[in-house]
């Protein structure tokens, strides 16, 4: 009975910041691989027209954010695992969820907010017109 309580206190003493630096990670990289690779929508800079210059730190820029992504998930994989070395049974499935998806929806609110509409680096999608 006792270890049954010190593993709830235990599990509530730990923190889901890990979980969500995940999430973050996912939906920088999900962006960065689907709308920007695959799709190529749009570039972390935009430009209407650019020439060889601008294109070159369009992608330059991308690698940035690309490289940024990947550091966080190495960082967050890394706090994960230091985490379950410690503790065998850290979160419920809910608790990963939560996290990731709170993570994830993090990510899309500032890069959405922020660049898109305060900094208006870049669009959505840069196939369709600018005005539209």
């Amino acid at each position: 009975m006792l270890a049954d309580s010190r593993s709830v206190q235990l599990n509530q003493s730990i923190t889901i910041k890990p979980i969500i630096l995940l999430g973050v990670a996912l939906g920088g990289m999900v962006d960065g691989i689907v709308l920007h690779q695959v799709l190529q929508w749009h570039h972390m800079v935009s430009h209407a027209d650019p020439s060889v210059s601008q294109f070159k730190s369009m992608v330059w820029a991308d690698g940035l954010f690309h490289g940024t992504t990947y550091l966080l998930l190495l960082i967050s994989g890394f706090w994960i695992w230091r985490l379950l070395l410690q503790h065998a049974s850290l979160w419920t499935t809910r608790q990963i969820i939560g996290g990731l998806l709170s993570g994830w929806g993090l990510f899309n609110v500032v890069e959405g907010l922020i660049n898109h509409y305060l900094l208006e680096l870049h669009h959505v999608n840069e196939t369709v017109a600018f005005e539209q």
